[in-house]
């Protein structure tokens, strides 16, 4: 029988995880962030596991989140020389519960090989609470 998916979400994921936010976000504190994230989450389903790493990493990630954002990455790949790919992406700003938005300036970077490309601003406005 094949493993469960929630076994994938494991210590290993995080302390892998925990190694690139730090590499990425000089205030991450990536020992504690491992310390909440595998406190507990063996007994959990999979959404349960997955909401117990997310509170963690929230918990633990700097408070400017603008700056926290960029070690958030939305694909990896290789292409061969000359290689050419189109990208695009979608996203609801529609309000649910586990999310939260951030008004204020944002930064959306392309990077090959760990420098950035090409990149594009833009301020995000929340309506009144």
């Amino acid at each position: 029988m094949a493993e469960p998916f929630k076994n994938l979400i494991n210590a290993a994921l995080v302390r892998d995880a925990a190694t690139q936010l730090a590499l990425h976000t000089a205030d991450f504190d990536a020992k504690a962030f491992v310390k909440r994230a595998t406190a507990g989450p063996d007994a959990l389903e999979l959404k349960a596991r997955t909401l117990h790493i997310c509170a963690a990493l929230e918990a633990t990630m700097p408070r400017d989140f603008g700056a926290a954002a960029t070690a958030f990455k939305g694909w990896q790949m290789e292409l061969p020389p000359l290689g050419e790919v189109s990208l695009s992406k979608r996203h609801s700003l529609r309000p649910i519960t586990t999310r939260r938005y951030h008004a204020g300036r944002h930064v959306v970077a392309v990077q090959v090989n760990g420098g950035v490309v090409a990149e594009a601003v833009f301020d995000l406005r929340l309506p009144p609470e």
